[in-house]
């Protein structure tokens, strides 16, 4: 929110787009409003992607476990769902323990995404219109 307001020129910096003072007070409050869902939809790109780099996990299982945690309401703890978005490994063994634990990493992750953004959108990804 307060990169935001930054980029918006709520800041010391100028602001990174354009609304035209002089429209309409509606048409100004949609510039915003398309301004803010871009820009929420780019963080949470950007996050996810960190997440899915700095984890090996597979991108689009993972991006579809995220649109199924939107619409469910969270992100499953039990059951394989996020055992299926992480890279192949032993399930036993010495290696079976670094996997249980890049597991509950994961799900931790992706738990934490999830409740950063729920409260900002009902949905992932976010459907931008276009221009």
């Amino acid at each position: 929110m307060e990169r935001f307001l930054e980029i918006a020129g709520f800041g010391e910096a100028d602001a990174q787009f354009d609304i035209d003072p002089a429209a309409p007070e509606s048409e100004r409050h949609d510039a915003v409003e398309r301004n803010w869902r871009k820009f929420v939809a780019d963080s949470m790109e950007d996050e996810i992607s960190g997440i899915i780099e700095a984890e090996r996990l597979k991108a689009e299982p993972t991006r579809d476990l995220m649109h199924e945690a939107f619409e469910v309401g969270g992100v499953p703890q039990e059951g394989t769902a996020v055992t299926r978005v992480m890279p192949p490994g032993s399930r036993f063994g010495a290696k079976a323990e670094a996997r249980d634990r890049q597991r509950h990493r994961v799900a931790d992750l992706l738990s934490g995404f999830y409740r950063k953004y729920r409260s900002l959108t009902a949905h992932y990804p976010i459907e931008l219109p276009e221009d």
